[in-house]
């Protein structure tokens, strides 16, 4: 996992580098590049431990959804598929759930950057997402999520 995650930050970085040099010359469309480049870059190398405190804490939404996406095992069976990826159908037939929750829910997890897309509807496993299958990290979801339940 860990040279994969080195991998694409150095590959994030040579293209935020390209782009960042296409921005400062005013190049339409630049600007929306640069800005996901870098948050991708800022994933790549955030530690699983480090977004679960910030997820937790700053992006209830996000800690939400994830905790759904775990309940229902999703990253597991990402994690199971690796570079194919599943469907958002997929998804939902092996996790029994309803296909447009799941596909609500995968899209807004591919925006968050907790998993990748492989094409329209076609989501892969991220080094983050494969993390959430390891208890340490699973458990950290449950953690961050109780503040949220005590004060509804």
């Amino acid at each position: 996992m860990t040279t994969h995650r080195n991998a694409q930050a150095l590959s994030l970085l040579e293209d935020s580098a390209t782009t960042g040099r296409s921005y400062v010359q005013d190049e339409t469309g630049t600007r929306e590049k640069l800005l996901s480049l870098t948050k991708s870059l800022s994933a790549a190398v955030e530690l699983p431990s480090e977004a679960i405190q910030r997820m937790g804490w700053a992006e209830p939404a996000r800690s939400a959804e994830v905790k759904i996406a775990g309940n229902l095992k999703l990253f597991d069976k990402l994690a199971e598929k690796e570079d194919v990826g599943l469907t958002a159908a997929e998804l939902a037939t092996e996790s029994k759930a309803d296909p447009i929750l799941t596909s609500c829910i995968m899209r807004h997890l591919v925006a968050m950057n907790v998993v990748g897309e492989k094409g329209a509807d076609h989501y892969v496993a991220t080094p983050f997402s494969t993390a959430l299958t390891e208890p340490k990290y699973r458990d950290g979801i449950t953690y961050a999520y109780i503040p949220y339940l005590i004060s509804l």
